[in-house]
């Protein structure tokens, strides 16, 4: 079967927008529990990843969900070799690209493997890739049938209700957080506030509150 280039034959009448901003949502929070958990296990301390200024929400985690959901179709049958790489591949590549468009966009990172060894300039590093590739390969096993089965027993109706309010909410979220960053990155470099909307970020989400939400995030000097 690992040659073979055709889709799984299922029913994906359940997935949809509003259905993926639902499982994204779950996913993020359950993605802050995990992080949260490990650093216990690894550090005797909870540290919060947050990466959205409402909500307690890892989203790394939720655009890893629903990206093996939009593989399933294709890989989801195939050979474990071939579910490693592409999971491996997947990993790799989104995590390097989140890292740099962060980077980019406002002059931040939230993570850095220039401790690790086999490290691409700090952004990804292979025992991260491996750790992506294993729990990819276990989540296309054992979970993507059973979530997009599971969408599928709700009622369509009640799944646009809900997931337009989520959809809704995660672009509010994105927004607001993405202007927060912004300026709390233009006030590390002296940047003053442009603007009354600018003046109105920087008073709801001052640096103190800025550095509980994200307490890991480090600007890089330019």
């Amino acid at each position: 079967m690992g040659g073979k280039t055709s889709k799984i034959k299922a029913d994906y009448s359940g997935i949809n927008i509003f259905s993926l901003s639902i499982v994204f949502l779950v996913a993020s929070f359950l993605g802050f529990l995990f992080e949260g958990l490990w650093s216990v296990i690894s550090f005797g301390h909870w540290d919060n990843h947050n990466a959205l200024v409402w909500g307690p929400f890892t989203i790394i985690y939720g655009f890893a969900v629903v990206g093996l959901l939009l593989l399933y179709p294709y890989y989801g049958k195939r050979r474990m070799l071939d579910q490693f790489l592409i999971c491996f591949l997947f990993g790799s590549i989104f995590e390097f690209a989140a890292s740099w468009l962060q980077e980019f966009a406002f002059g931040t990172r939230s993570w850095n493997y220039y401790h690790l060894p086999f490290n691409l300039d700090g952004r990804i590093c292979l025992r991260m890739s491996i750790v992506w590739a294993v729990v990819g390969v276990v989540f296309l096993r054992l979970f993507a049938a059973k979530i997009i089965n599971l969408l599928r027993k709700f009622n369509s109706r009640t799944i646009f209700n809900v997931g337009f309010v989520v959809f809704v909410f995660l672009i509010c979220d994105f927004t607001v957080s993405a202007f927060a960053i912004i300026r709390f990155s233009g006030r590390h470099y002296g940047i003053p506030p442009d603007g009354a909307l600018e003046q109105l970020i920087d008073a709801r989400f001052p640096d103190e509150r800025m550095r509980k939400i994200y307490y890991n995030m480090e600007f890089v000097e330019r």
